[in-house]
């Protein structure tokens, strides 16, 4: 009867270990490592935690853990923190309760095996990774035979979100545009900024999405952001910043205010350089009456076309770039029409 009862116990203890469903409780933290097997810790078995020591509140890593060392033929772990979350990023990995350990022993490659696993960061100002790992010979029964040891304690720093710290917002008005300028202090996972305006006057009543400036992800460094805008009419604008995290959340920035009034004169500057190759800049003015758009004409001294730029805004401060590249050189009349208002100036095109 005593001779069938070891047997049972030693077919039961094969069968157990076949089909292992992981260990746990056997950390540094809530347990004394694989007593099971051997009651003491291996010196020759060598395991270790590799990944990053710092990360933001919420912030998620992978880390692995390392085994080498022992009868070396198949190996199991178990992997336990105080506050952060485990998951699982490996196959042949559960998670049990809190903690993470292997389904089934792994196979040893090259005298080594590595598991991997992620840790979310905890709210927590540090936290504490915890590992025991075991190096069994597969004969299918725990024994001294097999050997484990502890991972040395594995410490975090965690550190707090640093929100996107908008210093300055400020917004000025140059002839036809209004060019809004803020800086960042410090930034957190910041996507960007989308910019809204809201026209008091106009019949519009909620923000409106104008454009959007990419941010600089988490830095403490400053940074400068600029965006022109180019209203129609004279106006008193709104304008604020809605600031975007990569995971989606987002604030707002306070509301500026500005008036903006238009250049009221129809003007004709002289180009500049002047004489010129290949390229010039012309710019006029338009006054907010005018009820056609207005047409910058480029001819020869002989009168004939050369170029025609037709202006989709009536109002305001405009500016074209014109590349005389593929015209020869000689004096050139470039004309500004709109209504029944016309100006003229030369300009010489010097190859």
């Amino acid at each position: 009867m005593k001779s069938k009862l070891i047997l049972f116990l030693i077919f039961a203890a094969v069968i157990l270990y076949a089909y292992s469903t992981g260990i746990t409780g056997l950390t540094n933290l809530n347990g004394e490592g694989c007593v099971c097997h051997n009651l003491e810790p291996d010196l020759n078995v060598h395991v270790w935690i590799e990944g990053s020591d710092t990360l933001t509140v919420g912030e998620t890593a992978e880390y692995k853990l390392y085994l080498t060392g022992g009868p070396a033929i198949r190996g199991g772990f178990n992997t336990a923190v105080r506050f952060g979350i485990l998951a699982i990023a490996d196959s042949g990995e559960q998670k049990i309760g809190k903690e993470l350990t292997h389904t089934t022993p792994r196979f040893f490659i090259n005298d080594t095996i590595i598991w991997r696993f992620n840790y979310t960061a905890p709210e927590q100002l540090t936290d504490t990774i915890y590992a025991v790992s075991i190096s069994v010979n597969n004969d299918g029964i725990p024994s001294t035979d097999d050997k484990w040891n502890f991972a040395p304690n594995f410490p975090l720093v965690i550190e707090q979100p640093v929100p996107v710290e908008l210093s300055s917002f400020n917004a000025n008005a140059v002839n036809n545009k209004i060019t809004l300028n803020w800086s960042t202090a410090s930034e957190i996972n910041n996507y960007g900024f989308e910019i809204q305006k809201l026209e008091v006057r106009s019949q519009k009543s909620e923000w409106e999405k104008i454009g959007f400036v990419k941010g600089n992800g988490s830095s403490t460094a400053v940074h400068n952001y600029s965006f022109s805008d180019y209203p129609e009419n004279n106006s008193i604008i709104n304008y604020r910043l809605k600031q975007i995290d990569y995971n989606g959340s987002f604030d707002y920035s306070e509301t500026i205010e500005i008036e903006f009034n238009p250049p009221n004169k129809f003007s004709l500057e002289q180009n500049y350089p002047n004489p010129f190759n290949p390229t010039t800049i012309i710019k006029f003015t338009t006054p907010d009456d005018m009820s056609s758009a207005p047409v910058l004409t480029i001819f020869d001294i002989l009168g004939n076309k050369i170029a025609e730029f037709i202006l989709e805004s009536k109002s305001g401060s405009h500016e074209i770039d014109f590349d005389g590249s593929r015209i020869s050189s000689g004096v050139y009349i470039y004309k500004l029409t709109a209504d029944s208002k016309s100006l003229s100036r030369k300009m010489i095109l010097s190859k």
